[in-house]
C-alpha cells in the first residue's frame, strides 16, 4: 500500500470533531454528536495499519520508530492539556472535583483513562460536567489500540500472511461487534469505555488498507458510494441521541459510512469537494487539538458561570475550543510532530527526555490532587464542614446491596427475607422506584416506627410495570416485584417514588389500577427538589449561610410540569399524591435547603440526606395519608 496524502480524511475528521464539539455544546439538533468518536476510531485503523503494511512492505518496521511517532503526534498536546486542566483546576474546582481531576489525569498519563472513568461509574460518580478530563476515555482507547494493534499484525503477516491477517482482523471484529451488542443491556458503561468493546470500529478501517484504490471503478458508482456514506455518518449525527442503544449494532452505521468515505477518497470523485475543501481540510488537520481543548473549555465556563448555557454562550465556546485548537495544533502539537532533519537522533533523545520530565511535573501535583483530597488546604474548616460528604454512609442508610440494587459497586439483587417480609399485626406498607424512593427509607423508619416498612428500590428505575426494552435489569426486578412479591405479600399501601419524567405517566396508570386489583393502596410521591449542580457546590461557592435561598437559577426545569401530571393522574384514579417539591419550596423559587446550617438536606444534585429524608418524612405524617390509607388524599403543607 503506497502511502498517500488524503484530504477527504481530513475533511471527515473535521465533521467528527464538529459532530462531537457541538453534541458538548448543547445544540440538540446534534443530538448523536457522539458518533463522532466512532469515526475518528475508524481512521485511525485505517491509517495505522495502512502505514504498518507499508513499512512492512519496504522492509522497515520498527517497533521503536512507530511507536515515537505516535508520542510525537500525541503526546506534546496531551500533556500541555493535562497540565492546563492542573493548573485551572487548582483555582477553580473543589476538593472533590479536582482529587477526580488528579486521579483522571494519574491515569491518563498511563492511557487508562477510559478504565478510571468505566470504575467510577456509578451514583456516587461527580456528574460528566464536573470532569475536564471526561473526553481522554477515548484517547485511552486508541493508545491501548496502539498497544497491541502492532504486535498482532506484524505476527500474523510474519506467519501467515495478508490473507491470514485480513482473516484475523475480520474475527476479531465480529467477535468484538457481538460482544458489545450482546453485553450491552447488562453492562452499557464497559461496553462504552473499554476498548475489546470498541475494536470492531478499528477494525474496520483496518479493513480498508488491505485493498486497493478503486481507481477503476466507474465515477459514478464512486459518487454514489462517497454520497451513501456521508449520509450514514450524518444520519447518526442527527438522529441518534441519549436514548439510542450504543455503540453495539447501532454503532456500524457511522463507522461503515466513515469506511465509505475513506475508501473512495483514495479515488476521489466529483463530490470529493465536500470535504476535501481547504476549509474542512484545516478543520481536520486541528481536530486533534481541537478535541483536545473542547470539553475542559465547556467544563472550566461551565464550572465558574454556574448555570445553564445560553445559546450565546454556547457559540462562543465552540468558536473559543476551535481557536485554542488551531494555538495548539499550531504551536505545540506541529513543533514536535518531526525531528529534526539534520540530527534527527540527538532530536529524537531531547524529546524522550522532555516527554519523561513533562510526565513527573504533571505527576507530581496530579499526585498530589488525589492523596491531598483535593488540597482541601485552600479552604476553611467551615467550608470543608460543608463539602465534606461521606457518600458510603449516606448509601447504606438507604440500605444499598442489601434493599436497594442497581447502583454500580453495589450487589445487582436483594434480600427478599430482609425487604419483602411482612410483619403480622403491624401495618405493612412497600417503598417502592429508584434512589429518589431509596433516599426516603431513613426518614420514614424513623418517623413510623410502628409501622413495617418493606423496601424494593433499583438504580434509575421507575416503579411502573411493562418497562422497556423488556430484557433490562430494571424490568426484570420490577416485573418481579409486581407479579410474584406483592401479589405474596399484599401490603396496605405501596409507596412509589422516583426521578419521575413524562414518559412514566401512561405506564404509572396501569400499574395504579394492578395495584388497586391486589388491594394494594397507592401512595405517590413527586418529584423532589433538584438542581443542576451539586447542593452543596452551589452553598459553598454562593456563600449561601441562610438555610433557604432563591433557586430559581439553580433548580432543574420542568419538575412542576412533571408533578401537575402526577397530581392530575392521582386524582383521576383516586389515589394519595403526596408533593415533596411543595414541602420544600413554600415560596415559589425559595426554598428550605437546611433545617440547620450546615446540615443540608441534600448532598448532591437531589439526593436527601438523612436530615432531608426526615424533614419530608415528618411533613409527609402530617398528612395523615398512612393512617387514611390514602384514598383521595392529596398534599396540603
Amino acid at each position: 500500500m503506497k502511502r498517500t496524502y488524503l484530504p477527504a480524511v481530513d475533511g471527515l475528521r473535521s465533521v467528527a470533531v464538529m459532530s462531537v464539539l457541538l453534541f458538548h455544546a448543547g445544540f440538540s439538533v446534534f443530538s448523536g454528536g457522539y458518533v463522532g468518536v466512532d469515526v475518528f476510531f475508524v481512521i485511525s485503523g485505517y491509517l495505522i495499519t495502512g502505514h504498518l503494511l507499508t513499512d512492512q512492505e519496504r522492509g522497515e518496521f520498527s517497533f521503536g520508530k512507530f511507536y515515537l511517532r505516535r508520542a510525537r503526534r500525541l503526546l506534546p498536546a496531551g500533556f500541555f492539556t493535562l497540565a492546563a486542566c492542573l493548573l485551572i483546576g487548582s483555582w477553580l474546582l473543589s476538593p472533590e472535583h479536582l482529587e477526580e481531576l488528579g486521579i483522571s489525569s494519574v491515569y491518563s498519563l498511563f492511557s487508562l483513562p477510559n478504565i478510571y472513568f468505566w470504575l467510577q461509574t456509578g451514583y456516587w460518580d461527580a456528574a460528566a460536567e464536573t470532569k475536564p478530563l471526561l473526553h481522554f476515555w477515548s484517547l485511552g482507547v486508541e493508545e491501548q489500540f496502539y498497544l497491541v494493534w502492532p504486535a498482532m499484525l506484524a505476527v500474523s503477516l510474519r506467519f501467515g500472511g495478508r490473507r491470514t491477517a485480513l482473516s484475523i482482523i475480520a474475527i476479531l471484529s465480529i467477535g468484538s461487534l457481538c460482544a458489545s451488542e450482546a453485553m450491552l443491556p447488562d453492562h452499557p458503561t464497559a461496553v462504552f469505555y473499554l476498548t475489546p468493546f470498541r475494536a470492531f470500529e478499528f477494525c474496520i478501517g483496518a479493513v480498508l488498507a488491505f485493498f486497493p484504490a478503486p481507481s477503476a471503478w466507474n465515477r459514478w458508482v464512486r459518487d454514489i458510494i462517497f454520497a451513501l456514506g456521508l449520509t450514514a455518518v450524518t444520519t447518526a449525527i442527527f438522529l441518534y441521541n441519549g436514548s439510542t442503544r450504543f455503540p453495539g449494532l447501532n454503532a456500524i452505521l457511522p463507522c461503515l459510512g466513515a469506511a465509505m468515505i475513506i475508501h473512495i477518497a483514495r479515488a476521489p470523485g466529483r463530490l470529493g469537494f465536500i470535504l476535501g475543501n481547504p476549509v474542512a481540510v484545516y478543520l481536520g488537520k486541528i481536530s486533534y487539538s481541537v478535541y483536545l481543548a473542547h470539553w475542559p473549555i465547556i467544563v472550566f465556563y461551565t464550572y465558574w458561570r454556574f448555570v445553564e448555557l445560553s445559546p450565546t454562550e454556547s457559540v462562543v465556546l465552540v468558536l473559543a475550543a476551535m481557536a485554542a485548537g488551531a494555538l495548539m495544533y499550531h504551536f505545540i502539537e506541529q513543533p514536535f510532530r518531526h525531528p529534526s532533519q539534520s540530527q534527527p537522533q540527538r532530536s529524537n533523545r531531547i524529546f524522550i527526555a522532555g516527554l519523561v520530565a513533562s510526565l513527573a511535573l504533571i505527576a507530581l501535583p496530579s499526585t498530589g490532587a488525589w492523596l491531598s483530597g483535593g488540597w482541601t488546604s485552600r479552604y476553611t474548616k467551615p467550608e470543608l464542614e460543608l463539602m465534606n460528604v461521606d457518600k458510603l454512609a449516606i448509601f447504606a442508610t438507604y440500605r444499598s446491596s442489601v434493599c436497594y440494587s442497581g447502583a454500580v459497586g453495589f450487589e445487582n439483587k436483594i434480600s427478599r427475607e430482609k425487604c419483602l417480609t411482612t410483619v403480622p399485626g403491624k401495618q405493612n406498607i412497600i417503598l417502592l422506584g429508584d434512589s429518589h424512593a431509596a433516599h426516603l427509607y431513613p426518614g420514614l423508619i424513623a418517623t413510623f416506627p410502628s409501622i413495617n416498612i418493606m423496601q424494593g428500590n433499583f438504580s434509575s428505575c421507575s416503579p411502573i410495570m411493562g418497562h422497556e426494552p423488556a430484557d433490562t435489569p430494571c424490568a426484570s426486578f420490577m416485573d418481579h416485584i409486581y407479579s410474584v412479591d406483592l401479589p405474596r405479600i399484599r401490603p396496605q399501601n405501596a409507596i412509589l417514588a422516583a426521578r419521575w419524567s413524562r414518559t412514566d405517566i401512561k405506564p404509572l396508570r396501569e400499574t395504579i389500577r394492578h395495584l388497586k386489583a391486589l388491594g394494594v393502596k397507592p401512595i405517590i410521591f413527586g418529584r423532589s427538589a433538584e438542581y443542576q449542580h451539586s447542593l452543596p457546590d452551589i452553598v459553598q461557592r454562593r456563600g449561601v449561610t441562610a438555610n433557604q435561598m432563591n433557586t430559581s437559577r439553580f433548580m432543574l426545569r420542568g419538575l412542576r410540569i412533571v408533578n401537575g401530571e402526577l397530581e392530575a393522574l392521582a386524582r383521576e384514579e383516586e389515589v394519595a399524591y403526596f408533593d415533596p417539591l411543595d414541602i420544600f419550596c413554600t415560596e415559589g423559587d425559595i426554598c428550605l435547603i437546611a433545617e440547620e446550617m450546615p446540615l443540608l438536606f441534600q448532598w448532591d444534585s437531589g439526593h436527601l440526606t438523612p436530615e432531608g429524608s426526615a424533614f419530608l418524612a415528618k411533613r409527609f405524617s402530617e398528612t395523615g395519608m398512612l393512617a387514611s390509607s390514602g384514598l383521595g388524599a392529596t398534599s396540603s403543607p
